[in-house]
C-alpha cells in the first residue's frame, strides 16, 4: 500500500463539541491529558485536591479536563456516600443479637466490592484520560457532560 493512500486517521483529541483537548492547564501547566489523569487518582485526598483545583482554576472553554474531574468526584463522591449510609445502618444493626452480625458482615462485604470496583474503575479511566479519550460512564458521564461547561453540551445525539 502507498504511503500516500492511507486513508487520514480521525483525532482522537477530540471532544463531543469538536474542541481540541492540547494544550496547557491555567493552574499546574500539565497537558490536558495528565490533568486528567490526575483527576482520577484514587487516592481520596488527592483526588478532591487536583478536582476542584482544575475546576476552580480551569476556564469553562477547557470542558476535557472539566469533564473528567466533574466525573472523579461523581465516581468517588458516591463511593463516600456509601460508606457513610452502610455507617449509620451498621450502628442499629448491633443491638440485634447473632443476625445483626451477619447483616453487618454482609454490608461490609458489598461496601468492599463497590470500593474494589471504584478502584477499578478509576484506573481504567486514567488509562482512558491519558490517551486523551472522552470516556462517559453510564449515568454520571452524562451529568458531568451536561455541567463541565454549564451548558447543555450532552444532548443524547451526541452522546455514542
Amino acid at each position: 500500500m502507498d504511503d500516500n493512500k492511507l486513508p487520514a486517521k480521525s483525532s482522537s483529541n477530540a471532544f463531543a463539541g469538536g474542541t481540541e483537548i492540547s494544550g496547557k492547564t491555567a493552574s499546574l501547566n500539565l497537558d490536558h491529558s495528565t490533568a486528567a489523569l490526575f483527576s482520577y487518582c484514587p487516592l481520596f485526598a488527592l483526588n478532591i485536591f487536583f478536582c476542584l483545583l482544575f475546576l476552580a482554576t480551569e476556564p469553562k472553554e477547557s470542558k476535557f479536563v472539566r469533564f473528567h474531574a466533574l466525573q472523579s468526584l461523581m465516581i468517588f463522591g458516591s463511593a463516600v456516600t456509601l460508606c457513610f449510609i452502610i455507617l449509620f445502618l451498621s450502628v442499629p444493626l448491633h443491638f440485634i443479637p447473632f443476625v445483626g452480625g451477619f447483616m453487618i458482615a454482609g454490608l461490609y462485604f458489598f461496601l468492599s466490592i463497590y470500593l474494589t470496583v471504584t478502584v477499578v474503575v478509576s484506573l481504567f479511566m486514567m488509562y482512558k484520560a491519558h490517551q486523551g479519550s472522552l470516556y462517559r460512564l453510564p449515568v454520571i458521564g452524562h451529568y458531568a457532560d451536561l455541567y463541565s461547561s454549564g451548558s447543555n453540551l450532552g444532548s443524547d445525539s451526541e452522546i455514542s
